[in-house]
């Protein structure tokens, strides 16, 4: 295809397709018309995709199992951290030694109650944990 062939195709998409090209722009007031129209039409298709997106969701949550609750709680605590709920500190709660400190979850059903320990006391927890 020549660059002369080209131009003309690429006219002549965009005239044929051009209500539906201008209603993507955001700037075009015909937008939320479009969409909507686009939705209504579309009942099925988007139907479609939540039924499916549930039906992930929930082989996620199986496959996830005591996984998922871990991960709840870690993201919970990044989220704090971000939000100024929670404070990072300095230093290990348990040794009291001045290193990069990890937050440790008794319980993930409660997220935010995290004890801040180094490595070393963190590795220790577990260890004692799968002794009992």
């Amino acid at each position: 295809m020549t660059k002369e062939e080209r131009q003309r195709y690429d006219r002549e998409y965009y005239q044929k397709h051009k209500v539906r090209i201008d209603a993507r722009i955001r700037k075009n007031p015909k937008r939320k018309e479009f969409e909507a129209k686009w939705r209504h039409e579309n009942k099925a298709r988007i139907s479609k995709r939540r039924h499916e997106n549930k039906a992930h969701l929930s082989l996620i949550k199986k496959q996830w199992g005591k996984i998922g609750g871990r991960k709840v709680a870690h993201w919970a605590v990044e989220r704090a951290l971000k939000n100024g709920k929670l404070v990072h500190p300095n230093c290990c709660e348990r040794c009291g030694r001045i290193v990069p400190i990890e937050a440790h979850h008794d319980d993930y059903t409660k997220p935010l109650q995290v004890l801040w320990v180094c490595d070393k006391c963190h590795r220790l927890i577990h260890q004692i944990l799968k002794t009992i």
